[in-house]
């Protein structure tokens, strides 16, 4: 396998090598301020898992991703209390919790 150029990627679905934009699957660490006009979202931590050249090469790939995480995809709101992914119970959004995203 060669090396990556600096500021290149490789996607994670189709192994093109690319430097334009990419497309992220992201586990975080993070907390939600609250009492603001719009909610702020605090990463204290974050660990790219996977990424792509594209919106449809994430796509064929994210369930799989997850489901290798153990978590299911959901959508939750910005709101105090969500229900955790995993485990269904409450998460207080304003303390420090895991969190997964997708960059599209």
């Amino acid at each position: 396998m060669n090396t990556l150029a600096e500021g290149e990627y490789e996607c994670f679905t189709c192994s093109v090598r690319f430097k334009w934009r990419v497309f992220s699957i992201t586990r975080e660490w993070e907390r939600v301020h609250f009492g603001k006009a719009l909610p702020e979202i605090e990463i204290v931590g974050a660990e790219g898992l996977e990424c792509y050249c594209s919106k449809p090469c994430l796509a064929r790939r994210r369930d799989e991703v997850m489901v290798r995480e153990g978590v299911p995809i959901r959508y939750p709101d910005i709101v105090p209390v969500e229900r955790c992914a995993k485990c269904g119970g409450p998460v207080d959004m304003s303390e420090f919790h895991l969190t997964y995203s997708y960059l599209p």
